[in-house]
């Protein structure tokens, strides 16, 4: 490997902000990585239901090999950078320029943050437990929903969603949502009631598949 890489060029400044140990400590560089890609991605217009959503999708696959991530991770930034008109090398050297400037103020941000946490500062609790976990089901049904106003029939959704198709019958009547198509070429034949979600309830007695 060339010394002159993009990737030599930082060590020196994560030691200066850092020191070795800190710079070198894998969970740390974990966290740190993670929370600029998810301001990337906020910045390009990623939303927080879709962000949670796919952070259960992967952590619900076998873990991967690191290499083959790194790869990948280069590859999807590339394209993202490709979609959005913007040079990842152009704007690498120039967050790097820029961060050599902020040493002092990154190493009493980096002092100040709390012990054991992946977050990088103090953060005031923004929602309670139980509003936290009515916002996951919120997103959930959101997903959910959006497959239904595809058009899809509840087996299909399942195939999508990897989960079996009972599972998804019963979170459906569980939360009180509505499936319009009850099997390929079918649909509900009420179209005065509506749902929470403003679809048409399926009829009563008519069996979703």
């Amino acid at each position: 490997m060339s010394m002159d890489t993009f990737q030599n060029r930082v060590l020196p400044w994560l030691h200066a902000c850092f020191g070795p140990e800190i710079a070198s400590d894998k969970a740390e560089r974990n966290h740190r990585f993670i929370e600029e890609a998810l301001e990337l991605v906020q910045s390009t217009g990623c939303t927080q239901s879709e962000a949670h959503q796919l952070v259960d999708y992967v952590y619900g696959r076998p873990v991967g090999e690191p290499e083959q991530e790194v790869g990948g991770v280069m590859n999807t930034l590339a394209a993202l950078c490709l979609a959005h008109g913007m040079d990842m090398h152009e704007c690498g050297e120039t967050e790097l320029d820029r961060v050599w400037t902020k040493v002092e103020a990154i190493r009493a941000k980096q002092a100040a943050k709390p012990k054991h946490s992946p977050l990088p500062q103090h953060v005031s609790p923004s929602e309670t437990w139980d509003e936290m976990k009515n916002r996951h089901a919120l997103e959930k049904a959101e997903a959910v929903m959006a497959l239904e106003a595809r058009g899809m029939t509840q087996a299909e959704a399942a195939r999508v969603l990897d989960m079996p198709p009972v599972d998804l019958n019963n979170f459906v009547k569980r939360n009180g949502l509505t499936w319009r198509v009850v099997r390929q070429g079918f649909a509900s034949r009420d179209p005065e009631s509506l749902s929470p979600f403003g679809l048409n309830n399926p009829p009563a007695g008519e069996r979703m598949q």
